[in-house]
């Protein structure tokens, strides 16, 4: 068994991978953003989020999350993507 502080380490280790990922994210969406506007593409393409956000649904059901939570998430890690896009 586990200690308390035992515990509150491996979630301090979890957020860091979590942040880790969210920067790659990140990069990844400053990538995109550079290609769509060298093809003259909009930022914002709904078919593609509707496809996320059925993607997400999915992973929310598999590993028994809130599906609110995880859209709530996904919302405000999409924002932040635009935003890097511009």
């Amino acid at each position: 068994m586990y200690t308390l502080e035992e515990l509150r380490k491996q979630i301090e280790q979890t957020d860091a991978c979590i942040i880790e990922i969210l920067a790659k994210r990140q990069e990844l969406s400053k990538q995109i953003g550079a290609l769509k506007s060298k093809e003259g593409k909009k930022i914002v393409d709904h078919s593609r989020e509707k496809q996320l956000f059925e993607f997400y649904e999915h992973l929310s059901k598999q590993y028994h999350l809130p599906e609110e939570f995880i859209n709530r998430l996904f919302k405000i890690i999409i924002s932040n993507s635009r935003k890097v896009q511009k």
